[in-house]
This record gives structure tokens, C-alpha cells and sequence, in this order.
């Protein structure tokens, strides 16, 4: 080659270097002015001259740590997006006329962590998350800017399917399933219909698969009985309800699967007799009627005492004590006391005694009288 050839080729090389630097131009981010257009669009303009921008630029934004480099048509982004932030790409994709369209990129350090997809500014495609290792951590479909299709999530470390959702339209639609951590790890499973959960409901504990809540829906709303359980298999609440309201009997378990409380709700409110058992006995320590969600009606409660054990019975009218109240002593065959004997009694109104009050000791025989 001669030397003149030489000197052409260095020639051509160096202006194939410089000509792009030249094609892009820069502007500082108060250079340019942003318009809304009102439709999801913008419009940019060089702020001085005020003609829209055309063909690439970068636009710098704060302490030139964060830029955009991008194309523009007409003063709108058309063509490849790209933004930065401290010289490493963040985030790029495309535009058509001032609109997203296209496969966008997202990334942290240079891993890619997001690619989705844009037609005329809305989401239409797939959508998928990726971890720091590169491993997909969550997949997912749009239409329309909607959930439509199958949506998982998986484990960082061993790629395990975490979550395995399905929608229409954006509504839940078909089976839904998750894995859930908490102290004991479990697996929720159930079924919707455009948005609605119907049919069996059920929570079963991951190490051992077996229940820790069974339940079923009509028509988005629980209904019928529900059980939980504990991670031994111990009944823990049993619960009936009606278009997502509980009504009917309620039964609270201990740990060990003792019965706690017995109560009763009629639209979702409490409604009949709430019964709280002894532990050890399964006998009751307290019983109160409701009516409407308000304590109506007899109180009973057993009350235990250095000296002895009885039972008050109080009156309620809409949650507040109002009318009679009785204590009987508990029969004790030590101290010769007979079931029922009257241990006090008097009346209450608006929640606060008031009237003649009598005391009684064990034989039945006054001890006390006093007006409130």
C-alpha cells in the first residue's frame, strides 16, 4: 500500500470517530423546555431558540452524574432511548412519535434486571424481573395494559416457583397458588373467576403438607365452615359463614386443641350466647348473650376466691348493666354451703349500682344492707 493510500485510510478513520460526536449534541436539562401535551406526550424544545429538538441528543441532568441520551422527531422522542446515571446504563428502549414502543431494558451495575414490552405506550407482552444472579425472579404477561395470562415468582437461590398466578383482563382468573413464609412456611391455594374467588379454599403447611386453613367461597365471599389448625394438626377456630359474614356458631381452640370460647354471630355480628370455658375443665368461667353485636340479656360469671367460689349473674341492655343482679354462693361440702345460696344481690341502671343492696354470709343469713 502506498503512502498516500495510508494517508487517505488514517483520514477517513479519524472523521469516522470525530462525525459522530458531532451528530450528538448535548444540552444541560434547563436548556430545554418540556411541554405536556396532555396526552401522555412531551414536547421538547431547544429553550433559547425555541424550535422542537430533532435527531440525537443528551440531555444532563443534576451535577452530570444523570443523563438521557436519546433521538427526536419533531420535539418528540422517536426512535432509541437510553438513560444513565454515573456513565452506566439504567434503562433503555424505544419511542414512536413522543410513545413508548417497544422492548425496554432495565439494569443495576450492568445486570439486567427488568425487560418489558410497549405498544403506543401501553404494556402489551411479557414482563420479566431477573435477580442480581441473573436468574429470572418473577415472569408475567400483559394485554392492553392489563394482567393477562400466567404470572410466577421464583426463588434467588434455587429458582423454585414461589407464587404461580392466573389472570384475564386484569382480574384473578383461574388457579391461584403462593408459597408464604412466616414462622411456619405454608402454601396458599384457590380458585377465581373474573376476579372472584370461588369454590375450596385451603393453607397447608409446607414441611409437612397438612391443613392449616379449609374453607370454601361463593361468589368472592367466604361461606360454609372454616377450620384452622396448628402445625401439629390441633383444630385451633372453627368459624361458619354466610356471603362473607360469619353467622352461626364459632369455636376458639387452645394450642392444644382445648376448647377456649364458644360464640354465636348472625351477620357478621355477635348475636346469641358467647360461652369462655375453663382449660382444665371445660366448664364455663363466663357466659354472655348478645343481641345485634351489644351484650342483651344475663351475664354469668364464676368468680374464684380466697374464701369461696361463686357466681354473679348481671343484666344488660344494649352493653351497659341494667337491671337485677344476683351472686349465689358455689356449693362446698367442707364449709356445708349449699348450691344456689344467696350471696348478694341489688340492681344496676346505666351501668352503675343504685337502690337497695343486701349481702349475705354463707348460712344464708344477712350480713349487710346498704342503699346506693
Amino acid at each position: 500500500m502506498s503512502m498516500t493510500m495510508k494517508k487517505v485510510l488514517v483520514t477517513c478513520l479519524l472523521l469516522a470517530c470525530i462525525f459522530p460526536a458531532f451528530a450528538q449534541k448535548i444540552y444541560q436539562i434547563n436548556e430545554v423546555s418540556e411541554i405536556n401535551l396532555g396526552d401522555g406526550r412531551y414536547l421538547y424544545r431547544d429553550a433559547k431558540k425555541e424550535k422542537p429538538l430533532n435527531g440525537e441528543f443528551r440531555i444532563i441532568d443534576g451535577y452530570r452524574s444523570q443523563y438521557v441520551q436519546a433521538e427526536f422527531k419533531e420535539g418528540m422522542f422517536d426512535g432509541k432511548y437510553q438513560e444513565y446515571s454515573r456513565n452506566e446504563l439504567r434503562r433503555e428502549g424505544a419511542y414512536k412519535e413522543g410513545r413508548k414502543n417497544g422492548l425496554f431494558r432495565e439494569y443495576v451495575g450492568g445486570a439486567l434486571t427488568q425487560e418489558y414490552t410497549f405498544r403506543n405506550d401501553t404494556l402489551d407482552g411479557a414482563v420479566i424481573s431477573y435477580f442480581q444472579n441473573g436468574k429470572v425472579s418473577r415472569s408475567s404477561f400483559f394485554k392492553n395494559g392489563r394482567e393477562h395470562g400466567n404470572f410466577k415468582e421464583y426463588n434467588h437461590e434455587t429458582g423454585e416457583v414461589r407464587s404461580d398466578n392466573n389472570y384475564e383482563n386484569g382480574l384473578e382468573h383461574g388457579r391461584q397458588w403462593a408459597y408464604l413464609q412466616a414462622k411456619y412456611d405454608y402454601t396458599r391455594t384457590y380458585t377465581c373467576e373474573h376476579g372472584k374467588r370461588v369454590g375450596k379454599y385451603e393453607e397447608r403447611f409446607a414441611d409437612t403438607d397438612t391443613p392449616k386453613v379449609l374453607g370454601q367461597y361463593e361468589n368472592g365471599m367466604k361461606a360454609g365452615c372454616w377450620l384452622e389448625f396448628n402445625d401439629l394438626g390441633d383444630t385451633i377456630s372453627l368459624e361458619n359463614y354466610v356471603n362473607n359474614l360469619l353467622d352461626g356458631e364459632k369455636v376458639v381452640f387452645s394450642n392444644s386443641g382445648v376448647r377456649e370460647e364458644i360464640q354465636h354471630y348472625k351477620g357478621g355480628k355477635k348475636d346469641g350466647l358467647f360461652v369462655v370455658l375453663d382449660y382444665s375443665t371445660d366448664k364455663p368461667k363466663r357466659e354472655t348473650n348478645y343481641k345485634n353485636g351489644r351484650k342483651n340479656g344475663a351475664e354469668r360469671v364464676w368468680v374464684t376466691s380466697n374464701r369461696n367460689n361463686f357466681i354473679e349473674t348481671y343484666t344488660y341492655v344494649n352493653d351497659r348493666r341494667h337491671g337485677p343482679y344476683e351472686a349465689v354462693y358455689q356449693a362446698d361440702k367442707q364449709q356445708h354451703i349449699k348450691e344456689g345460696t344467696l350471696k348478694s344481690k341489688g340492681q344496676y341502671r346505666a351501668d352503675n349500682r343504685s337502690g337497695h343492696w343486701i349481702s349475705y354470709d354463707i348460712t344464708g343469713k344477712i350480713e349487710k344492707e346498704w342503699d346506693e
